[in-house]
């Protein structure tokens, strides 16, 4: 039975070392897209400039600092288990929501 358990408690380390790792990687890909969003609109990209870049990763980070301090007290309430859950779950559904739901429709986009 220990065994059982030790093996089980390294499954759930695992999970989480996947699941925070994604997330900082997901969070990361906005500055890797600096150059494409900042390229002028007749070459193909959103034709920001640098202070607009700057303002939305700015507001970004803010929104981001802020509702850790939500989710840390949810989590409190809630217990670790039930909140990894449901983070993973609302992290996704966001993501499909800024695809447009593409996914949901069969991946299919336009």
């Amino acid at each position: 039975m220990k065994n059982e358990k030790k093996g089980y408690r390294w499954v759930i380390v695992i999970l989480l070392l996947f699941s925070t790792t994604i997330n900082y990687m997901d969070r990361q890909v906005i500055s890797y897209l600096k150059e494409y969003f900042c390229t002028p609109v007749a070459q193909g990209g959103f034709g920001w400039t640098n202070i607009a870049f700057a303002d939305i990763t700015s507001s970004f980070t803010a929104f981001y600092a802020g509702m850790t301090i939500l989710a840390g007290w949810v989590i409190n309430r809630i217990g670790t288990k039930l909140g990894l859950a449901l983070s993973l779950i609302c992290w996704s559904l966001f993501e499909q929501m800024a695809l447009g739901g593409s996914c949901f429709s069969g991946c299919q986009t336009t």
